[in-house]
């Protein structure tokens, strides 16, 4: 077999099994997995916030310039401006 290397990290092995071994270890390390673009997350709560960029969804709105916010933590940092 030719020299196969990790999508993910630099290992690099001759045997495609021993990557496949090697690479599950990635999958251990973030286990939350979208499901529209493959990314992983160590924690669901990465996940979930991340999932928001495949949505339209910008449901906080600043009073003052009408500026759509995906995450209320976003607007609240947007109000210091004003």
């Amino acid at each position: 077999e030719r020299a196969t290397v990790c999508q993910v990290g630099s290992q690099i092995s001759s045997q495609s099994s021993e990557l496949v071994v090697h690479e599950r270890l990635h999958d251990r390390k973030k286990p939350h997995r979208c499901l529209k673009c493959e990314k992983r997350f160590r924690q669901r709560s990465r996940l979930i916030r991340h999932q928001e960029i495949h949505t339209d969804e910008w449901p906080y709105e600043c009073v003052e310039c009408l500026k759509s916010f995906r995450h209320s933590c976003s607007l609240i940092q947007h109000w210091r401006i004003h």
